[in-house]
């Protein structure tokens, strides 16, 4: 600490923070004092935002540099708040893929306007709070990508003056992937979680929880299906109804229905006719269409029906398709 002079933006132990003098006037905007951090985070996040640190408060003119600690020293930070915190266990790990989804409803909840409204403060993503920047506080949105430098920002701009490899132009920075929406993902997790309760092999994994989890996904996926995205392609142009997408709202829903046959009865109706439904879209609309396969056939189509099979397509496509 004193090799990098942390209490030199820092105050800790109730000592140090000597920039913060030129905050007097709005204290919000200086660096954060660290007195008790080690009761207020999780040593796991604090290691990794010491080795890279990211914007927590965006608006802030001042910012973390990144000092390239070596996991030993970044660990003896960490270990110094910890022993500091005065508590007997100073960190335990929470498996949050062990929260239960009450307990996520709930904490939705809290956070809207009808109770806590915590994002009336809380930047949330690209979305700022109303009100002056002083009374702002940290981003609460976690971003699917980073940069190299542990920044969030990742606009996507082409460097015109640079060749490229062998001369192939363009070269691009920033990843446009972060905005990207793409909706087969909840397919592909009702797909991963579907043997919990088709297989006994894995009957011990089984819970309401476990049940209601995948519910939700089902649902979230049959709301997508057809909904123009980037699809697995991440296509630059106009996003478009995706076939791979649309299927794999499709396997939502048919695996929903298959679990629900056999552990939820009063739910075989919707997921039944909601699979019902995506596949005659698919079929009709998506080059899984006759029309469409004499005219399209390309590695995703034939991924698809490899991957999920004859079931989507036994009554409705010529033998030998």
């Amino acid at each position: 600490m004193q090799q990098y002079n942390c209490v030199g933006c820092h105050e800790i132990e109730k000592r140090g923070g000597y920039i913060r003098k030129y905050y007097q006037e709005n204290p919000t905007l200086a660096p954060p004092v660290l007195n008790g951090e080690g009761e207020k985070v999780q040593s796991n996040w604090f290691f990794s935002f010491l080795k890279a640190p990211v914007p927590i408060r965006p608006w802030l003119e001042i910012r973390m540099p990144t000092f390239g600690f070596s996991d030993e020293h970044a660990n003896q930070l960490v270990s110094f708040f910890n022993g500091l915190a005065k508590v007997e266990i100073p960190y335990a790990y929470f498996d949050d893929k062990k929260i239960p989804p009450d307990y996520i409803d709930a904490a939705k909840q809290l956070v809207s306007k009808d109770y806590f409204n915590c994002f009336s403060c809380h930047q949330q993503g690209d979305k700022k709070p109303e009100g002056p920047v002083d009374g702002w506080a940290p981003d609460l949105t976690l971003a699917p990508l980073y940069r190299v430098d542990g920044s969030k920002n990742l606009e996507e701009s082409i460097l015109p003056d640079w060749p490229g490899y062998d001369g192939e132009k363009p070269v691009r920075i920033g990843n446009a992937a972060a905005l990207h929406s793409q909706h087969d993902i909840y397919g592909e997790m009702v797909l991963a979680l579907t043997p919990i309760f088709l297989d006994e092999r894995m009957s011990a994994e089984r819970s309401p929880a476990a049940l209601k989890l995948i519910e939700r996904l089902a649902r979230k996926a049959v709301s997508l299906a057809g909904v123009p995205d980037a699809g697995i392609w991440e296509f630059r142009t106009d996003w478009k109804p995706q076939t791979f997408s649309s299927l794999m709202c499709w396997a939502a829903a048919d695996r929903m229905e298959r679990i629900a046959t056999r552990h939820a009865p009063a739910l075989v109706t919707e997921f039944h006719a909601a699979a019902n439904r995506i596949r005659e879209e698919v079929l009709a609309h998506s080059p899984l269409s006759e029309q469409c396969r004499r005219d399209h056939e390309d590695a995703e189509h034939l991924l698809q029906l490899q991957r999920l099979g004859a079931r989507l397509r036994r009554r409705s496509l010529p033998a030998g398709t």
